[in-house]
């Protein structure tokens, strides 16, 4: 898991799966022509005294190419679980979800990159 503090925001992720390629929620929410949903499942827990508001930029998670492109999260929904939410993240909160990516076809994921508040980015291997 990754651990990270920032006065008094700490936040905790731990990386349980990725599925590539994940399965959209519907049509409208299927990746672009040439593109495919890659979702890594995620554990979030606010470990602080402060609750973060805007959930989603709390921290920033990546995935990286064989060739070092970086991918952002995208807002489709999947049928393998929930994207993460939005909602403020309260103290003692945990929440487990999904980040979905949409990576070309045929590029290779690497590595997925958190980057949590007030921390340095930690990797997580692609085998």
């Amino acid at each position: 898991y990754l651990s990270s503090a920032a006065s008094d925001v700490y936040k905790r992720q731990t990386v349980h799966a990725i599925v590539d390629p994940a399965t959209p929620a519907s049509d409208f929410y299927n990746p672009e022509p040439g593109f495919r949903l890659v979702a890594v499942d995620v554990t979030h827990v606010n470990t602080g005294t402060t609750t973060i508001n805007g959930f989603l930029p709390g921290s920033w998670t990546d995935a990286v190419s064989t060739k070092g492109f970086v991918f952002t999260r995208v807002l489709n929904d999947i049928t393998e679980g929930v994207r993460r939410p939005t909602d403020p993240f309260t103290p003692g909160s945990t929440t487990r979800a999904w980040d979905v990516f949409e990576i070309p076809i045929g590029t290779q994921i690497a590595k997925i990159s958190v980057e949590l508040i007030g921390g340095d980015p930690t990797h997580w291997m692609v085998p």
